[in-house]
């Protein structure tokens, strides 16, 4: 974990010198759609079917190889859960991240990215039955990588895969991923 960060922070700085003289610095808003699913099963969900992710991201990129943003990311959202092979519920899964993102541009227009950041979610449970589980909060690092595309002045694309090594107050882990697209607005 350590030598990664290491890296990451490495690449950042070797970014920062090479491309010192970046152009357009500025705000962004992107919005996001994908698939989540879970990295493993885990004792607080027997099986969930994987589910359409969305998200809303504000952000600031400082030069083309370095960026921040901040967001609201919903991972489940009435997903079914099973167990034995009946459906039991549905779950939600959604919450706050915040990210910093390195790049290496590739010309002018295609950025591969890194993504580091952490992320507070919470699930909640609802039974068939018409009972709600007590919601359940998570907490950890995000990793993530892609390709962003610039298509114009001010608009951009982007693909890409995050990795959510979340866990409760009680240590139990709640690995989930995410492969999403997004369109973004500068200004």
């Amino acid at each position: 974990m350590m030598k990664k960060l290491l890296a990451a922070i490495l690449l950042f700085v070797l970014s920062n010198v090479v491309f010192a003289e970046a152009k357009d610095p500025g705000f962004y808003i992107a919005v996001a759609g994908g698939s989540a699913g879970k990295a493993t099963l885990d004792s607080h969900l027997a099986f969930v079917s994987d589910s359409t992710s969305g998200g809303v991201y504000l952000g600031y990129q400082f030069t083309p190889s370095f960026s921040v943003q901040g967001g609201y990311t919903s991972l489940f959202y009435g997903s079914t859960v099973r167990l034995n092979n009946a459906d039991v519920g549905s779950t939600t899964i959604s919450g706050t991240e915040f990210n910093v993102i390195l790049s290496k541009p590739i010309g002018r227009s295609i950025f591969p990215f890194l993504l580091i950041g952490k992320s507070n979610m919470t699930e909640t449970d609802t039974l068939n039955s018409g009972g709600v589980q007590p919601a359940i909060s998570f907490a950890g690092p995000t990793f993530g990588a892609g390709v962003r595309f610039v298509l114009g002045t001010n608009y951009g694309a982007q693909l890409g895969y995050t990795y959510y090594s979340l866990k409760d107050y009680l240590g139990d882990a709640l690995p989930l991923t995410n492969a999403y697209f997004a369109l973004s607005y500068k200004y």
